[in-house]
C-alpha cells in the first residue's frame, strides 16, 4: 500500500483528501517509478474543480513528476531500476500525487545529472508548452522579434529560453519585480505593464518595424490590444483561459 492524495469528484481543492491506496500495477511497455517530488500547474487546480471525462471517482490527480524507476515492464528495454526520470503524465489517467506512479516508457525522460528531482519536476507541462509555442506553432527564426506577455511565468520563462536559443530578439512584459530574474534569461527589452505604455515600447524596442510573433500566457482580453502591433503576416500564440 502506499499514501496518495485522493479526488472526492469535481469541486476544487476542498474535495481533496489524503488516504491509503494499492501500488499501482504496470505493464509490459510501462515502468513503476517512486516518486521524489511533484509540479503544480494552473491545469491542476482546474482539473480538480471541473474534473477529466476519463476520471473515475475517487481519482488520483497529478500530472508532472520527478523520481526513480523502481520496477520496468517485460518490453521495456530503455531504462532499468535506479533510473532518475521525469514526465509529463498522461491526464486520462493522472496520479502523480502518490508515493508511486506508473507511466509509458516512452514518455518518461532521464533527469540531467546535478539536476534534482524537485526542478525536473518543474519542467513538464511548462517546458512542452513553451516548445510547442516556438517551435510547433510560431516556427520562430533567427532574428525574428517577439513579445511574450507573461514572461515571468513557468512557461514564459521556458519560452524566453527558447525563442534566444533559434536567435530571435525577446520583448518580455511582465512585473517590474521580475525584471531581473527574466532578463537573466536573455530578454532583450524589458516592459512593465502596471508602470508602461506597453504599445509604446515595443513600437520603440522594434524601431516601428512591429512583431512577428507574440506569446500571451496572461489572459486572452489583456493581449487584444497588442495584436496591432503584429507585422502583417505575423503569428499569435495564445496559452491563457478564455
Amino acid at each position: 500500500m502506499m499514501q496518495a492524495w485522493w479526488l472526492k469528484k469535481p469541486g476544487g481543492l476542498s474535495e481533496l483528501y489524503q488516504g491509503s491506496a494499492p501500488i499501482p500495477l504496470y505493464g509490459s511497455d510501462e515502468v513503476l517509478i517512486k516518486v521524489a517530488a511533484v509540479g503544480l500547474n494552473a491545469v491542476d487546480y482546474k482539473l480538480s474543480e471541473w474534473g477529466y471525462a476519463t476520471w473515475e471517482y475517487p481519482q488520483i490527480p497529478g500530472i508532472d513528476v520527478a523520481g526513480e524507476i523502481v520496477e520496468t515492464g517485460s518490453h521495456v528495454s530503455s531504462f532499468q531500476p535506479g533510473d532518475q526520470v521525469f514526465l509529463l503524465s498522461d491526464p486520462r489517467t493522472a496520479g502523480a500525487f502518490a508515493e508511486y506512479t506508473v507511466a509509458k516508457a516512452h514518455a518518461v525522460c532521464r533527469i540531467p545529472q546535478g539536476l534534482d528531482p524537485e526542478k525536473a519536476a518543474a519542467i513538464p507541462l511548462p517546458g512542452i508548452t513553451a516548445w510547442q509555442a516556438i517551435h510547433q506553432k510560431l516556427h520562430l527564426k533567427n532574428g525574428q522579434v517577439i513579445a511574450i506577455q507573461g514572461a515571468d511565468s513557468p512557461t514564459g520563462i521556458y519560452a524566453t529560453q527558447l525563442a534566444k536559443s533559434v536567435g530571435a530578439v525577446v520583448i518580455a512584459i511582465c512585473p517590474k519585480e521580475h525584471h531581473e530574474r527574466v532578463s537573466g534569461m536573455g530578454a532583450d527589452t524589458l516592459i512593465d505593464p502596471a508602470a508602461d505604455n506597453v504599445p509604446l515600447k515595443i513600437f520603440e524596442a522594434t524601431e516601428g518595424k512591429l512583431l512577428d510573433a507574440m506569446i500571451d500566457s496572461v489572459s486572452t482580453p489583456s493581449v487584444g490590444h497588442l495584436l496591432a502591433l503584429l507585422r502583417f503576416g505575423g503569428q499569435f500564440v495564445s496559452l491563457a483561459s478564455a
